[in-house]
């Protein structure tokens, strides 16, 4: 598969009759295509991907980071939500982020990553796969190589300063000191070994073992704030989603401190007025969005980072009403 100049490619619609893999790069995709192809299900498929993203796409996906995943059964209609996000250090406090480049990067601006967790969680319960199967691709491109994208050139050149100040990250991702090129092939065999492990030890590997104590090694020597207290404390929790009707759909989301309870108070919002009368993407419609997405970003901000966020009265449609009345002609 290929891609523009531009990184962006367009193309028609793909169609399937039994089963489907999207993601944000070729490679990965056939990962979980391959897994299925195998006899896994959608949940080897995903994890599948999400480990292949570690390696083609570093800077946007990978086991340092953290998620959510919305596992619907078709046979029994059940939706459930897996929690893998991360957790704030015990020793993190406001104080030691008054600097904004300390929050932007560096050892003490990662959270205790949650999604290592998060893979081995969804694969225990629902998984019919081992993980040696399962991570095998993301294994073969790391051990391999794979060609970088024009995508993957771009991100690396723009970083390449701050890239440059972690030895690690040049051993891995600059060879001879540079960006790699498009066309370059990228191994990364440090990857390689953590992801064999992984595929052997499982998460307990990161949390409590080889990974993790090479994590807190990290963290103890640079200033950073992750302990082994920390990791091994790190649980991911299933969880049941919130939900709102919405012009005859059920619209599900993750709950709090998850952002997805901004997008279903905007479809309230939207549900009392006639986008269809409207018409797509006029003056009239895209007022009445922008403003009821202020309002619904207003109401994250506020509450859905609290120990008790009052979810069921933010999703009520009385509530939708009142704040509906707050939005004019003009913008506020």
């Amino acid at each position: 598969m290929a891609f523009s100049p531009h990184g962006v490619v367009h193309r028609s619609t793909v169609t399937g009759r039994r089963g489907m893999i999207a993601s944000a790069h070729p490679l990965a995709s056939l990962a979980g295509l391959r897994i299925l192809m195998q006899g896994g299900n959608a949940i080897d498929a995903a994890v599948a991907t999400a480990a292949a993203l570690n390696v083609v796409e570093p800077y946007m996906s990978g086991m340092g980071g953290d998620g959510y995943m919305h596992i619907y059964h078709a046979k029994t209609g059940e939706h459930q939500i897996l929690d893998y996000m991360g957790r704030s250090p015990q020793a993190a406090h406001l104080d030691l982020y008054a600097d904004p480049a300390t929050q932007r990067r560096g050892p003490k601006s990662p959270i205790v990553p949650g999604a290592c967790g998060g893979w081995f969680e969804a694969l225990r319960r629902y998984g019919a796969m081992d993980a040696a199967t399962v991570f095998a691709p993301a294994i073969e491109y790391a051990e391999q190589g794979y060609a970088v994208t024009v995508k993957n050139a771009q991100f690396m050149a723009s970083n390449v300063d701050a890239m440059r100040q972690y030895p690690a990250t040049v051993a891995n991702y600059l060879p001879n000191g540079d960006a790699p090129r498009p066309g370059d092939v990228l191994a990364q065999p440090d990857l390689a070994r953590t992801l064999r492990t992984l595929a052997v030890e499982g998460a307990q590997a990161f949390y409590e073992g080889e990974i993790a104590a090479k994590i807190i090694d990290y963290m103890a020597n640079h200033g950073g704030l992750i302990t082994a207290a920390d990791l091994a404390a790190f649980k991911p929790a299933w969880q049941e989603p919130i939900h709102i009707d919405y012009r005859g759909y059920k619209i599900f989301a993750p709950p709090p401190p998850c952002q997805g309870i901004q997008y279903l108070e905007l479809l309230n919002l939207m549900e009392g007025f006639d986008v269809a009368a409207m018409g797509h993407n006029t003056a009239a419609t895209l007022h009445r969005f922008i403003e009821a997405a202020k309002l619904a970003t207003a109401d994250r901000a506020e509450y859905a980072g609290v120990a008790d966020p009052p979810t069921a009265g933010l999703l009520s449609k009385g509530y939708a009403e009142a704040r509906r009345a707050l939005i004019g002609e003009r913008a506020r």
